[in-house]
């Protein structure tokens, strides 16, 4: 049996010569982003038993978080996490996060919780935050890396829950996307991207927040942050007291490309973002995307141009941004120029996002 799937969102198509404003809902603020808003928070019970006996049977089952749509595993089960890297590509290297559905569960897969960590548990929990901590020695290697510590998420979105507790244990689970590719933020991304590869498919619509989660190392010393999310350093340092350091280089967790459309992709200051849209149109045969936020910027008229206008506040653009740039990657472009973000702290994950994007 398969699981239908029903698309739910998908950017507008962005017309050539003239703004197009990516879809917005009304959602909590970020500073509000630990209680999921989610519009669809139920699952028939026979769509939800397939999902279940999928999981059970070593198969792969995609499912919606508050931030991206995550390709689900047993976490208990070596072939089927075995399966999940050969799929999405994923480097051997790179750990797994364990998804929970209850943090009463969480010392079947720690060793210990730091007083620190648990005050983030304690706050942000469920919600956007994943947490490194030391291991038990059962949990399959696969699972780590090999590392002496593990994962730890657990995600509010309520369909991500009540599949989990369904299930009765933890849920390995990394973005529903090939290795390297941008994250779907919809259950149509999962769709096109897999295919038979992933025939269940639950659709809670599209993602709340769009960006992944926040990820701080307390297997150490001292906690580290190793990816960034909604969860600002200074929030994460605020509740926990005491001080999150940045990497020197990235971890073997979040090295390599991440986050790449097909479709080059650069960034440019909004003074010139004109200019610099007039200058690529002037090559013959080009095709090219504007992706902006500024209503007041006015661009050349041209039929191989595409505008692409995303919403003027952080979390609004962040919900936008992965289908928007997939929805481009789709038009047959020679490139998408992207108007660079305000130089301000709320700004500060979505500047660092993007300059992954279009990183060469």
């Amino acid at each position: 049996m398969r699981y239908l799937i029903v698309m739910r969102f998908s950017a507008l198509p962005a017309a050539a010569g003239r703004a197009v404003p990516c879809p917005q809902r009304r959602e909590a603020p970020v500073g509000q982003i630990m209680s999921d808003q989610s519009t669809i928070t139920d699952i028939p019970l026979d769509q939800l038993d397939t999902a279940v006996e999928t999981l059970r049977r070593g198969g792969l089952v995609a499912f919606p978080t508050e931030t991206v749509y995550g390709l689900g595993a047993d976490a208990g089960n070596p072939e089927a996490i075995a399966k999940l890297y050969k799929i999405k590509g994923r480097p051997a290297a790179r750990p797994l996060t364990v998804h929970l559905a209850d943090t009463a569960e969480i010392p079947l897969w720690v060793r210990e919780v730091p007083p620190a960590a648990q005050k983030l548990i304690d706050r942000y929990c469920p919600g956007p935050l994943t947490l490194v901590l030391p291991r038990r020695p059962e949990i399959p290697d696969i699972v780590t890396a090999g590392a002496d510590s593990v994962g730890i998420r657990l995600p509010s979105h309520p369909l991500a829950r009540r599949l989990i507790r369904a299930f009765g244990r933890g849920l390995v689970a990394p973005s529903a996307n090939r290795s390297g590719y941008l994250s779907p933020t919809t259950a149509e991304h999962v769709r096109r991207e897999f295919g038979d590869e992933v025939p269940v498919v639950i659709d809670g619509g599209p993602c709340q927040l769009g960006l992944e989660s926040t990820i701080v190392d307390f297997s150490t010393d001292t906690p580290r942050l190793l990816r960034a999310g909604l969860l600002t350093p200074e929030m994460l340092q605020e509740t926990a007291g005491v001080a999150v350091a940045a990497p020197a280089e990235a971890p073997a967790a979040t090295a390599g490309p991440h986050y790449r459309p097909r479709t080059p992709v650069r960034m440019c200051p909004s003074a010139d973002l004109p200019a610099a849209a007039a200058a690529e149109l002037s090559r013959p045969h080009h095709c090219l995307a504007v992706m902006y936020h500024s209503p007041e910027l006015r661009f050349p008229q041209s039929p191989g141009l595409r505008l692409m206008q995303l919403p003027g506040r952080p979390e609004e653009y962040a919900r936008s941004l992965y289908a928007s740039l997939r929805y481009l990657d789709g038009c047959s472009l020679d490139a998408v120029i992207v108007e660079e973000l305000p130089d301000t702290p709320s700004w500060e994950v979505l500047r660092q996002r993007l300059a992954q994007i279009a990183r060469k």
